[in-house]
C-alpha cells in the first residue's frame, strides 16, 4: 500500500483550534500519519471527520480524516516511515493507528 511514496511531509493539523505536528507521507492522493489511538486527535476526530492541515508555510487547507487501525497496515506504514527515517515513532507499539488524510 505504500510502495509508491510521492513525499514526506511535516504536517500541521489544526482540530478545532488545537494544532499538531505530524510526519507524514503521501501516497495515492492522501497523507499518511502515526499516531497514539488514545490521544486527543483521535477523541477529536469521533465528533467530526474533519480538520484543517498544511505544510511548511502553506495556508490551511481543510480536509477529512479516518482512523485505521488494520494492525498490518499500521506495521507497514511504520515501517515504511522508519525505512525513510521520517518518523515520531522508534518503536512499534499496539497503541499506533493510522491518520488518513485527504483534501476536500
Amino acid at each position: 500500500m505504500f510502495d509508491s511514496i510521492e513525499a514526506n511531509e511535516v504536517i500541521k493539523i489544526n482540530q478545532d483550534g488545537l494544532e499538531a505536528m505530524m510526519h507524514g507521507l503521501k501516497s495515492n492522493g492522501f497523507f499518511y500519519t502515526l499516531t497514539l489511538k488514545d490521544s486527543s486527535k483521535v477523541e477529536r476526530l469521533k465528533d467530526t471527520n474533519k480538520l484543517k492541515f498544511s505544510f511548511k508555510n502553506s495556508d490551511l487547507i481543510t480536509g477529512e480524516a479516518e482512523i485505521i487501525e488494520n494492525k498490518d497496515l499500521v506495521k507497514e506504514l511504520f515501517n515504511k516511515m522508519l525505512e525513510l527515517n521520517f518518523t515520531h515513532f522508534k518503536i512499534f507499539n499496539d497503541n499506533l493507528v493510522i491518520f488518513k488524510i485527504k483534501e476536500i
